[in-house]
């Protein structure tokens, strides 16, 4: 899924924009009206000036909608600074939805009451049916004399896991993962693997031959679809592999409400989830419902114990928006992942919910704000946004490749710019302490103070550079980076990109499989014969002996003696 080549055609790109600002909020709308000529044939013009739009100085805040212990209700106090001016004196409780923007032709508020400063009120969840509340918002307002205007955060129903049928923690026996072909599950198997990553574009789901009951509603499924993800993911539950499944939108005609209105088909990989329109929020909802559900280990169907949504998001390529500044187009992101987070944890609620990023951390010749952004702005405006809307316990997967990423040797990346601090503008094994200090510091721990989960959920190294073949650096550069994962416990999992050589990234210069692929498939993935990294990979978790017999020949390509050296916490400094 890693076609990383566009992140180079993307970076030559220059993109014009034209802004225009709109300047006051209590401009001035001017209506001219038509008078017949002067007699000097010029016309003359009289401006008509409406009244100012009320000043509003009343401000009000959720800071939680907490479900009920029984699941029914969700719970809420607003507060309120009690300046009231231009108003009738009362507060509304509104509920919005995803694609609601604004308060524009709507009168049906929950509730009002004389502003004070603190109303706690509860709403009904409607959990299951049509009415279901689950993934919508609620707002303060004020009436100002001719609409109601919002004064307060969108508040979203926050632990949402009190509702789920299974508690059941993610149970990892290492740490070791690949990301896989679906047609390679068995060898994939035989290599010890711990965790497993698979990748399913939404859009290919969507049938008519596979019913499923949400909300009232049936959405159909492809069955021949599911039918080979249940077989795969069936067979890795089976081995004890814990099991991640990446979900991305791509186009699809069969699925076009999933899709942004007004987008059109572009060179992107996928697009961003649309919960712009009731269909596509209902669509995205009931699929991701559907999803848990059927994953859940309880169906017959194996069980899915993470899940990831969307790819690379601080990259458009991945999730195409349309040109945007940042906060828009987090806020956007979080709304949609909200919605699949609350489907999955409301069943499983020890499934882990990530979003993944790139390497590219604060890096401004790459980021143009529109459509490539810095990570850790990323990271930070998507933390700021959640908590302002309602807690989630998400966690942040990964994608630390070498800088260029044609080239294995991460450990010379300093060459290349990279630094040990917060600043740096890519941030990879080289410096990978940087973002574990980071996801520790107190703004982004989780509601119970504690570090999100984090999972390196894809990194590859290629054995093809513009200098040569380098086997025995892609080799070692896999064993330097799993040692080192292993060796930091806030990393839940690793899992390397890739099984088998992609023909399109070996046409690209990127060869990150443990093996070769059958070079009579120009477009089809078919194994051949392993390279050096495959046999490093089948044994490096298979006991101190035998992975420290496996990996002494990284060491001579690293030039040293003993893994300590590089890695402070390595588990076996004592036995090498």
């Amino acid at each position: 899924m890693n076609s990383k080549v566009y992140e180079g055609l993307l970076r030559g790109v220059v993109m014009i924009v034209t802004c225009v600002a709109i300047a006051a909020a209590c401009a001035l709308i001017v209506y001219a009206d038509t008078v017949p000529e002067s007699a000097s044939g010029s016309a003359a013009a009289e401006t008509v000036q409406l009244p100012p739009e009320p000043v509003i100085l009343a401000q009000a805040d959720i800071p939680a909608c907490i479900i009920s212990e029984d699941g029914q209700n969700a719970v809420m106090t607003i507060s309120s600074n009690c300046q009231m001016i231009n108003t009738d004196g009362k507060i509304y409780l509104f509920r919005l939805e995803n694609y609601e923007k604004d308060l524009t032709g709507r009168s049906d508020y929950l509730t009002s009451w004389p502003a004070q400063a603190t109303y706690q009120y509860t709403v009904p969840l409607y959990r299951g049916t049509a009415l279901d509340s689950t993934n919508s918002s609620y707002v303060a307002a004020v009436w100002d004399g001719l609409k109601y205007r919002i004064i307060s955060n969108r508040a979203y129903p926050c632990g949402i896991e009190v509702l789920a049928y299974d508690h059941t923690p993610v149970k990892y026996t290492g740490k070791k993962g690949l990301t896989l072909e679906l047609g390679e599950i068995d060898e994939a198997i035989s290599l010890g693997i711990k965790s497993a990553q698979l990748s399913l574009p939404l859009g290919i789901l969507t049938g008519y031959d596979l019913p499923f009951q949400y909300n009232g509603e049936t959405y159909y499924f492809n069955g021949a679809i599911a039918a080979a993800y249940d077989r795969a993911v069936q067979k890795l539950t089976d081995a004890g592999v814990v099991t991640t499944v990446v979900l991305v939108n791509n186009w699809s005609d069969l699925a076009p409400e999933m899709i942004r209105p007004g987008t059109e088909k572009n060179n992107s990989a996928y697009y961003a989830f649309n919960i712009d329109t009731p269909e596509g929020q209902k669509r995205i909802a009931a699929t991701a419902a559907f999803l848990a559900d059927r994953y859940s280990g309880l169906t017959g169907h194996g069980k899915v114990s993470n899940w990831v949504i969307g790819n690379e998001v601080n990259d458009q390529y991945w999730n195409w928006a349309g040109e945007m500044e940042l906060k828009p187009y987090v806020e956007l992101f979080s709304r949609a992942f909200r919605i699949f987070y609350n489907e999955i944890r409301s069943r499983t609620a020890g499934s882990g919910v990530f979003f993944s990023m790139t390497y590219y951390w604060n890096d401004g010749s790459w980021a143009n704000g529109l459509t490539t952004y810095k990570g850790k702005d990323f990271l930070d405006c998507f933390n700021e946004t959640v908590k302002r809307e309602g807690p989630m316990d998400w966690g942040l997967a990964y994608h630390p490749y070498p800088y260029p990423m044609y080239e294995p040797m991460f450990w010379d990346d300093g060459a290349q710019g990279l630094t040990m601090d917060v600043s740096t503008p890519i941030l990879n094994y080289y410096n990978l302490k940087v973002l574990i200090d980071y996801m520790k510091t107190p703004e982004l721990l989780n509601a119970g103070g504690q570090v999100r989960r984090i999972a390196l959920t894809e990194q590859g190294f290629s054995s093809t550079t513009p200098s040569g073949q380098k086997l025995r650096e892609q080799a070692a550069a896999f064993a330097y980076s799993y040692y080192m994962a292993v060796s930091i416990p806030e990393v839940e999992c690793y899992n390397l990109h890739r099984q088998v050589d992609a023909p399109q990234e070996v046409a690209a210069g990127l060869s990150y499989g443990l093996k070769y692929n059958d070079e009579n498939q120009s477009q089809m993935i078919v194994s051949y014969h392993a390279k050096p990294i495959y046999y490093v990979f089948k044994d490096i978790d298979s006991g101190w002996k035998k992975s420290l017999q496996v990996s002494e020949q990284c060491k001579k390509t690293l030039g040293i003696s003993k893994w300590s050296e590089l890695i402070p916490g390595f588990e076996w400094k004592d036995l090498e």
